[in-house]
């Protein structure tokens, strides 16, 4: 896993990396006709999706399985079943040929959540390309937890390494996480006049471009060219900001995000579409905020936990090697 130790460092670099493009200011309707509700929702379950240019990459990840050493054929068979335009490969081959990082960053935030939500607590249940990735987080209690394991059958990942729990303070990591961390002073921030209806629930709509005052890219070097076109962020004050911090990568929103897209070069598609599969309301019970946990129990801050959990993120996406 020596590539690993480089992919770490590729992906904190990616959002420094990002530089200024054109806005565009065109929000796709989301046809959402769930008639509206004012009811704060304080409990309950958000199944929560992703998408790349319209392909549902939830699909692949609940059926393919990861145990198998015929993962590649398993994809191109769903590919094949889906038809031409849904080949995720293909997608993510052509944005990384644009950018090594840039495929990076769809390869770190490809995960579908279901979020079980009671009052002020969080726990993130996460499955990404032959992982898991659970987060909990509590703001009242300032407690935060982070259970990963691999779902694949890797000779790479010694047997000690193949399931990691780390525990935090969110007031003093706010934004803790072994993936993409969204830093808010690289783009300037402009709210929309209109509103969405995301599943019934009203949303505010916010356009996150980066600032202009980051340069011009180099054309004769790649790796400067401009990742992030823009960020679309809809949000909800009848959902506590607490869900945000276990979204793939965190903004600093106060209330709760409900769907992000994030647009790169100069595509008029999402190439990452975060939005809710469901909303349901209802009890959650102690067995559904309960997470793993494994021994040692790493702090957040060791780098052995940084390097370890960019393995198991990687190893899913090892099988797809010829």
């Amino acid at each position: 896993m020596r590539k690993a130790a480089l992919y770490l460092w590729l992906g904190a670099a990616f959002f420094t990396a990002a530089c200024s493009i054109d806005n565009q200011e065109d929000i796709d309707d989301i046809d959402d006709n769930v008639e509206l509700t004012d009811i704060p929702f304080t409990e309950g379950i958000v199944e929560m999706g992703m998408y790349s240019h319209g392909i549902d990459i939830g699909h692949y990840i609940k059926n393919i399985d990861f145990s198998r050493d015929d993962v590649r054929e398993q994809m191109e068979a769903l590919m094949e079943e889906a038809g031409p335009e849904e080949n995720l490969l293909s997608q993510f081959q052509q944005l990384s040929e644009q950018n090594p990082l840039a495929g990076l960053v769809l390869m770190f935030n490809t995960l579908i959540s279901d979020y079980h939500i009671k009052d002020e607590i969080v726990l993130g249940k996460s499955r990404g390309f032959g992982f898991i990735y659970d987060h909990l987080h509590d703001k009242q209690q300032d407690e935060g937890k982070i259970y990963m394991k691999t779902l694949v059958a890797t000779d790479e990942i010694p047997e000690a390494d193949r399931q990691l729990y780390a525990e935090y303070a969110p007031s003093e990591q706010e934004a803790a996480g072994p993936n993409n961390t969204f830093d808010a002073d690289f783009f300037d921030r402009q709210l929309l006049d209109d509103k969405e209806n995301i599943h019934g629930y009203a949303c505010n709509v916010s356009v996150y471009t980066p600032k202009a005052s980051y340069g011009t890219p180099d054309p004769e070097n790649p790796l400067s060219a401009p990742m992030i076109r823009k960020l679309v962020v809809y949000t909800s004050p009848l959902f506590s900001e607490t869900i945000n911090f276990t979204h793939p990568f965190y903004q600093p929103e106060e209330v709760g995000i409900l769907r992000m897209e994030m647009y790169m070069y100069n595509s008029d598609q999402h190439t990452l579409d975060m939005r809710p599969y469901a909303i349901r309301p209802g009890q959650v019970n102690a067995a559904q905020l309960a997470i793993d946990s494994a021994e040692p129990v790493y702090e957040i801050t060791d780098m052995s936990w940084g390097f370890k959990s960019l393995a198991i993120f990687m190893s899913g996406w090892g099988t797809f090697g010829e």
